[in-house]
């Protein structure tokens, strides 16, 4: 089975001042999909927005993210801007070469793996000094080599939030947990509407965090590659938590 995952990262800074009361953000949501290998025979183009993995096999989120394109149809592909193109080296259905160079008598080796959805790139290969990286991918068709000029929905300054905001239940007692939403982004920029994609288990709590996410979110909407605003999704979660 083969996994791609799309992380999101919402910069929240409460301010607190209560003793007792702490809200803060965990690491990104990851929203993954997994599904059944299907059949690459077939030319195909796609864009890559690739993570780097640490060692543990989990995605670098303070590191940004590598943009690749890639045109089976043409044996092309480019990375970023798509400033130079360059051609694919070698296609063996499930893995592609991009690169297969040498550099001052160490190999560089950069491949695309199908069944994984991973970029490889090793250097130096039987050498002290060699070293692999991985990154994780997510695949958009596309029709053709273009400028990378899509944009995802990016938050508009600091989303605050004051000890004030904690969520209260009807019998006055402060609620915690963690809470995962999902913001559906207009062109022009509105908040459409929230869904709830991870609940704290407390029904009230996650309406409760939508509610403040509408009101204190602002945010740019997503852009194609033309540059023009275009629908989209706003994904991350929220921790609140209290300590005695």
């Amino acid at each position: 089975m083969a996994q791609s995952c799309t992380l999101k990262n919402l910069p929240i800074a409460p301010r607190l001042g209560m003793r007792k009361l702490r809200i803060r953000v965990v690491a990104p949501l990851a929203l993954c999909i997994t599904a059944a290998h299907a059949p690459i025979a077939r030319a195909e183009s796609f864009d890559l927005d690739c993570r780097m993995l640490s060692d543990d096999g989990q995605p670098k989120l303070s590191l940004p993210a590598e943009h690749y394109q890639i045109d089976r149809k043409n044996g092309e592909w480019c990375r970023e801007k798509c400033d130079k193109v360059e051609v694919i080296h070698h296609d063996a259905n499930e893995i592609l070469t991009l690169v297969d160079t040498t550099f001052y008598g160490d190999r560089k080796l950069i491949e695309y793996r199908f069944y994984d959805n991973q970029i490889v790139e090793n250097f130096g290969e039987g050498k002290s000094h060699a070293y692999e990286r991985k990154y994780i991918c997510t695949k958009q068709l596309f029709g053709g080599l273009q400028p990378y000029l899509a944009a995802e929905v990016q938050p508009i300054g600091m989303l605050r939030l004051e000890p004030k905001d904690f969520f209260t239940d009807s019998k006055g007692k402060k609620q915690g947990g963690m809470v995962g939403f999902e913001i559906a982004v207009d062109p022009s920029g509105t908040l459409k509407n929230c869904a709830i994609a991870q609940s704290s288990g407390n029904r009230e709590l996650d309406d409760y965090t939508c509610t403040m996410v509408m009101q204190r979110l602002r945010v740019k909407p997503a852009r194609d590659r033309a540059g023009n605003p275009i629908d989209g999704i706003y994904r991350n979660r929220i921790h609140w938590a209290m300590w005695d």
